[in-house]
Order: structure tokens, then C-alpha cells, then sequence
């Protein structure tokens, strides 16, 4: 019986050598784990950051395209109008 103790204590002393070498490990998993997320996050923020540069830089193009036509219809207007008085002075005479 006091054999069998003795042989099961040195069983339970293995098991807890091997969970603490295991500890190390999972630590190191856990710490791994953590920078992955960490450099996950950091490249979410990159990848924001440039979505809202590029972002800005599309509503000012946009804004430079309406400012744009807005002038080419103000042109169309003004020639349109040019043209119509053209062909009733034309007209009249």
C-alpha cells in the first residue's frame, strides 16, 4: 500500500513538473497572442487612416469636378442666350 502511495506521489509530482514547464509556454502563447492582436489593430488604424486621407482627398476632387461643371453650364447658358439674341437682332433685321 505505502508503495502505491509513493508511486502515485511521484506521478502527481511528474504531472505538476510537466504543467509547470507547460506554463512558460502557454505564457508565451498568450504574450504571441497578444502582439498578433496588438499589430492587428495597428494595422486597422493604418489602413483607417489612409481610407480617411483618401477619402478627403476624393471629396475635394469631387468638389473641383462640380466647381467645374457649374462653370461649363454657366458658359452653356451665357452662349445659349448669346446665340438667341444673335438670331433675333438677325431676325428683326
Amino acid at each position: 500500500m505505502q508503495n502505491h502511495l509513493r508511486k502515485k506521489l511521484e506521478l502527481e509530482k511528474a504531472k505538476l513538473e510537466v504543467l509547470r514547464a507547460q506554463e512558460p509556454v502557454d505564457q508565451v502563447s498568450v504574450q504571441e497572442s497578444e502582439a498578433e492582436d496588438e499589430l492587428d489593430r495597428e494595422q486597422l488604424r493604418e489602413l483607417c487612416d489612409q481610407l480617411v486621407q483618401e477619402n478627403e482627398r476624393l471629396e475635394k476632387e469631387n468638389e473641383k469636378i462640380i466647381e467645374n461643371i457649374n462653370e461649363e453650364r454657366q458658359l452653356l447658358v451665357e452662349a445659349n442666350i448669346a446665340y438667341r439674341v444673335k438670331n433675333e437682332i438677325q431676325n428683326r433685321a
